[in-house]
């Protein structure tokens, strides 16, 4: 069985996850931070064996990873100019 393209499983986790993710920061909902790493991890992981013609697209994912893990962990900016961290 070949792995799925980083592509197709980022595609699912986006559809799975995105409302958790764009939920505003004042609601307190469980954030994919597990998940994130997980796939970050497989993509490390797969890249490093892949063709070098084919490592351009799991560096892209790893990079799509790296902002999502950013943007859930980050500080966001409040709407009162305050910054609070995103649980």
């Amino acid at each position: 069985m070949h792995p799925h393209k980083p592509s197709d499983l980022l595609s699912m986790f986006f559809r799975n996850n995105l409302d958790r993710i764009l939920s505003p920061i004042d609601q307190s909902v469980p954030l994919p931070r597990a998940r994130v790493t997980e796939l970050r991890e497989q993509f490390i992981d797969q890249g490093s064996k892949a063709p070098e013609p084919k490592k351009p697209m799991y560096e892209a994912a790893i990079a799509v990873c790296n902002a999502v893990s950013a943007a859930i962990t980050t500080p966001q900016p409040f709407g009162c100019g305050r910054y609070c961290e995103r649980k």
